[in-house]
């Protein structure tokens, strides 16, 4: 199974891409680099200023900001993203789509920002871009700087003992749900439809798209489908996590913990789990580099 939504590995490629375009603004000293110190310190609102005086390379620093604090947000708040020439398209899960121009303020961005600001970041509803708004996304950043690195911990764990994952599966069960991200398909199915069987029947949750769903009628659902099964892990995760509820967590840490246990013990589905949770090690490596980058540059130019 791939280890992440299409829309969350297109967007970090997105992000990782066009910061080649801007690389001289992240040059410490550079005439460049101190010419956007200045512009976020002497304006109060950059989108005004930016549609007087046109400057594309400061216009897509700011895109790459708001950007990145999506990346966190992707796979509760994105159904699709695409980037395509010079224009991003945003599908929401919610049904609304923006569409904006890179590095050009139109009044498709300002919507766009608008929403953006409200949803994203719960700051007021308005249409700006300002130190504040700066300040709160390299807030973000950082918190999801300290996730990942954590969760990077929890893999390399579950790779240096693979043959021990009982153990280390009852210290901490979020270790659970990684390896289940990084089983294939055919055993991710497997797993759910074993798994259901010891839920109650009449067990309803509502889903990222806010629709009531029959628990045990989705997992015993068997799909190829990448949505759908991270729909399923989703669904797991909040039950055990958000919810509490306790017939799931009991099932999970006893009927879970040991149908997830009898499929690694397959040495061929434990090398596909290797692989996988490799592949997933080095996109988060990827994110991670992309925070650190942000974050110390930000810190730069505001000069904390």
């Amino acid at each position: 199974m791939k280890n992440n939504l299409p829309s969350l590995i297109d967007l970090v490629n997105t992000i990782s891409s066009d910061l080649n375009t801007i690389s001289d603004l992240f040059k410490k000293n550079s005439e460049q680099f101190v010419s956007l110190r200045l512009f976020l310190y002497k304006q109060d609102n950059y989108l005004e200023n930016l549609k007087i005086n046109p400057h594309p390379q400061y216009t897509i620093y700011l895109q790459l900001l708001i950007l990145l604090t999506l990346v966190d947000l992707a796979n509760d708040l994105i159904k699709k993203f695409v980037a395509k020439n010079d224009k991003i398209e945003i599908y929401w899960k919610n049904g609304l789509k923006h569409t904006f121009e890179k590095g050009i303020i139109t009044e498709d961005f300002k919507k766009f920002l608008n929403y953006f600001n409200y949803h994203c970041l719960k700051l007021e509803a308005k249409a700006q871009l300002n130190l504040t708004t700066i300040e709160a996304m390299e807030s973000k950043f950082i918190n999801c700087s300290i996730r990942l690195k954590e969760t990077i911990e929890k893999i390399n764990i579950i790779l240096d003992n693979i043959d021990d994952l009982r153990s280390n599966i009852k210290k901490d069960i979020t270790l659970l749900f990684i390896v289940l991200e990084s089983l294939p398909e055919e055993q991710l199915n497997s797993f759910f439809i074993n798994f259901q069987k010891h839920l109650p029947q009449d067990l309803e949750l509502k889903n990222s798209n806010n629709y009531l769903v029959n628990v045990t009628s989705l997992f015993q659902t068997s799909s190829h489908d990448i949505k759908f099964l991270y729909q399923k892990l989703e669904l797991l995760f909040n039950l055990y996590f958000k919810v509490n509820n306790k017939e799931v967590v009991d099932a999970t840490d006893d009927e879970g913990v040991q149908y997830l246990l009898e499929i690694v013990a397959n040495q061929n589905i434990k090398n596909k789990v290797n692989l996988n949770l490799k592949a997933l090690l080095e996109q988060f490596f990827s994110r991670s580099l992309l925070y650190i980058i942000f974050v110390s540059h930000i810190k730069s130019l505001l000069n904390k």
